[in-house]
């Protein structure tokens, strides 16, 4: 009995280890997911961060252009140089964010090259005015090239824009379906793994309690039969110390003589 319930105690905890071990290894793999989801979502955030910024870098270079051809104001040449080069540089950033995706990077390379493309004319008008030379600048511009260039680099931006949006909501999605995943995890399998382990406590108690108890019940009837022994053992102790009353007669009886016969 003592082996079996041991082989038992050691079954039943090898279970409980194994489960309690596969809901931790499920609640990890479950939070590696989430936050796998979680930085897609946040990469998807800074691409869209960078394109915007790329396209209103450009719009403001045009803006500072216009300005310093109608003003002649050289503040607005300066800032045209500085909003070129963030362009240029936020460009670049794209498609190294990018890299992941194919079709994003395609669209992303695309893009460096208009932006690229674009900012090379705001720079032949800019140096134009710069020279003094304003009525070429402006018939530089007047050509509707900018324009067209212009249009194409917010056409493919939105493109991209829009694609990286929709593979963004995905993304939470699944990071949100991760949360959900592991909510369930600790609402059931904690609970779940706790019961099992009250119930193989309770098991072992039941288990334990039997021959305890069966244990006890024999000690019980054996101090009960001691007892009844050792008041037997004084009963035949004093049997022994009067033998007249064993033998049913009168001790003083037996020290009285009897009448003569002659005497009668």
């Amino acid at each position: 009995m003592p082996g079996s319930l041991s082989r038992r105690i050691i079954v039943v905890c090898g279970v409980l280890c194994a489960a309690f071990v596969l809901l931790a290894g499920l609640l990890l793999d479950q939070s590696s997911q989430m936050r796998s989801s979680l930085r897609w979502v946040a990469h998807s955030s800074e691409v869209l961060k960078t394109a915007n910024r790329s396209l209103d870098h450009v719009r403001a270079a045009e803006s500072g252009l216009r300005g310093f051809v109608l003003t002649h104001d050289p503040a607005f040449a300066e800032m045209v140089a500085a909003e070129i080069v963030a362009a240029r540089q936020g460009a670049i950033a794209l498609t190294q964010l990018t890299l992941d995706n194919p079709s994003q990077s395609a669209r992303a390379t695309q893009i460096r090259a208009l932006i690229d493309e674009r900012t090379a004319n705001l720079e032949k008008v800019a140096a134009l005015a710069r020279s003094g030379n304003f009525a070429a600048a402006q018939t530089l511009t007047a050509t509707g090239r900018g324009r067209f260039l212009m249009a194409l680099v917010d056409a493919r931006v939105s493109d991209l824009v829009n694609e990286e949006r929709t593979l963004s909501v995905s993304r939470m999605s699944a990071a949100e379906d991760r949360l959900a995943q592991i909510r369930s995890l600790v609402m059931f399998g904690t609970p779940l793994t706790i019961l099992a382990l009250m119930l193989a406590c309770l098991t072992f108690i039941r288990r334990i309690r039997r021959p305890v108890d069966a244990m006890l019940a024999v000690m019980g009837q054996l101090g009960a039969g001691d007892r009844r022994a050792g008041r037997d053992r004084q009963r035949r102790g004093r049997h022994r110390s009067l033998p007249g009353q064993e033998m049913g007669g009168d001790p003083c009886s037996r020290l009285t003589p009897s009448p003569s016969p002659t005497a009668a």
